[in-house]
């Protein structure tokens, strides 16, 4: 990482989600949208979001286009569902950084940086459809 934002960023995100409760596989449910959308409202370095992603799985979608490369920070929540793959893209599309949750383990959020982001774009992973909270940073 280039800069301290980014961490700082992900730091805020897991401070505030820490606050706002935990976001257990039991815990999870439609009424946590907006505890994810508060623990990702937008900031000062906010280029888009947050915002609610729902779709069926393995269809990747695009949830934010650039002008141009752009230096970002993209987070997402997994709100409900099985997975979720959050990946950064260049102008044809192809994947430049990704990452993807581990509900099983804990793992529900996730955060993914580069400084030639085009696209972002988010993905629900396993069987059944998903419920995804995101943002994408200036960083």
């Amino acid at each position: 990482m280039k800069s301290g934002i980014g961490k700082r960023v992900f730091f805020s995100v897991a401070a505030a989600l820490l606050l706002a409760g935990p976001l257990t596989e039991k815990a999870i449910s439609q009424s946590d949208v907006p505890t994810a959308l508060e623990a990702l409202k937008a900031g000062g370095k906010t280029i888009a979001g947050p915002g609610v992603f729902g779709r069926i799985p393995n269809i990747q979608e695009i949830a934010v286009q650039l002008t141009t490369p752009t230096n970002v920070c993209a987070t997402a929540v997994l709100v409900s569902g099985e997975g979720m793959e959050l990946n950064l893209l260049n102008a044809a599309q192809g994947l430049i950084q990704g990452a993807t949750t581990n509900p099983t383990s804990g793992n529900r959020t996730i955060s993914v940086c580069h400084d030639q982001a085009v696209n972002v774009a988010v993905k629900c992973t396993g069987a059944t459809a998903c419920r995804i909270v995101w943002r994408v940073d200036a960083r």
